[in-house]
């Protein structure tokens, strides 16, 4: 009898110790999680709804290989820049080669965008020289406006609803 019970109160305390262990692991689990928490944002930047960009017209000057389109802001904010895509094979629906590396502006290094403001009712040309590019041919082009969100969660918001297609179909020699 001696011996069961100096057995069992070696069986109890692995099992006070088993179960310290795992409260103490899902406490430690439980802070982590509470602290991982405030790093997630709680609100994800929009692109506001009045947001609208037309391309008017748009020229290529075979001599000097340029391609310039005329942008139009005809929504209610500002547009803040673009990103500008060429479909470059025939059958293609969606355009895919970046234009961005060949604006012939200033231009963020290594970005796919092209930061350009546009206030509402106001147009501006964008030129694109493609003498140094590889391409025989633009299809169509797509272009989508950039909002830079300034309050609540800050950051550039592609304004994908307002995405514009304008058929181009021009060789480029």
């Amino acid at each position: 009898m001696l011996f069961k019970a100096k057995n069992s109160k070696k069986g109890v305390s692995e099992v006070v110790g088993y179960v310290l262990l795992i409260g103490l692991v899902v406490i430690m689990g439980a802070i982590a999680y509470a602290w991982l928490k405030s790093y997630i944002p709680q609100e994800t930047p929009q692109c506001p709804d009045g947001i609208s960009l037309m391309a008017e017209e748009w020229n290529y000057n075979s001599t000097n290989k340029l391609l310039t389109i005329n942008l139009k802001n005809n929504g209610l904010f500002d547009v803040d820049g673009i990103y500008i895509k060429a479909a470059t094979k025939l059958g293609q629906e969606v355009a895919t080669t970046d234009l961005s590396g060949y604006y012939n502006k200033n231009k963020i290094t290594g970005a796919d965008f092209i930061l350009l403001k546009i206030l509402p009712s106001y147009e501006k040309a964008v030129g694109f020289n493609l003498g140094t590019s590889n391409l025989n041919h633009i299809y169509f082009i797509e272009i989508t406006p950039i909002a830079i969100q300034k309050e609540g969660k800050k950051g550039i918001v592609q304004c994908g609803n307002a995405k514009i297609r304008e058929e181009i179909n021009k060789e480029i020699d």
